[in-house]
């Protein structure tokens, strides 16, 4: 099973335990792990490594809403979700907090890549580091080990729970096919529509109101000037 690993070590954000993860995952019978981590982790190199082909790729390190931060900037979702279809992966685990974390009102990076048709794991909010590891390594000895990616999935949340609580256990995309992912994003389109024509009638009534409370106002004194107020 080939695996890829990337894990930048950004200058001035705290520094993780991917070193935990390489030798354990690299010390699994039938991976071959590839790691792709340092100060140099830039975005020429990453999507280099993703002409080629490999089961599984491993995004560990720090992340926002929509972003992936490398040595030279941020990955961002539509990039993400361009280069890692690529390689062709089984699943993509993106190890780094927000990064199934809405950066708009429907959209975020796990979303982006599974409308790619590439199954996905990603966090919605911070996740603790050692949590993190445990969650990859346990993923990564079931799947490894034969497992589907829903088993593996289960047991590596059933291994981090002792760790972490609920709100940051990581979620699972299944990857949509091209239809799916249409009907998805039309549906999506229709609904920001409607959100901005409700904002705009919001407005124009906002508007209105102040208007009227304007011409109240000058009703107001002008009653006050006829009564000798």
């Amino acid at each position: 099973m080939k695996v890829l690993l990337v894990a930048p070590t950004i200058v001035g954000l705290p520094a993780l335990g991917v070193w935990k993860e390489k030798d354990k995952i690299g010390d699994m019978d039938g991976v071959n792990l590839e790691v792709l981590t340092g100060p140099n982790v830039t975005r020429d190199r990453v999507s280099k490594r993703l002409e080629r082909p490999y089961e599984v790729v491993i995004f560990a390190g720090h992340g926002q809403p929509g972003r992936f931060i490398v040595s030279d900037g941020k990955l961002t979702s539509n990039w993400m979700a361009r280069y890692v279809k690529g390689a062709s992966p089984k699943i993509v685990l993106l190890i780094a907090c927000y990064s199934a974390a809405h950066y708009s009102a429907l959209q975020n990076m796990a979303q982006e890549i599974s409308a790619a048709n590439v199954p996905v794991i990603a966090m919605s909010t911070v996740v603790d580091d050692g949590a993190a590891t445990i969650y990859t390594v346990e993923f990564m000895r079931a799947f490894a080990g034969g497992a589907s990616i829903r088993e593996a999935h289960t047991i590596g949340l059933e291994q981090m729970e002792t760790r972490t609580n609920p709100g940051q256990m990581p979620m699972f995309l299944p990857g949509l096919n091209g239809s799916v992912a249409s009907s998805l994003g039309r549906l999506e389109t229709k609904f920001e529509e409607q959100c901005n024509g409700i904002n705009h009638r919001m407005d124009r009534m906002l508007s209105e109101q102040g208007s009227l409370a304007v011409r109240m106002g000058d009703l107001e004194a002008g009653l006050t000037k006829l009564s000798g107020g």
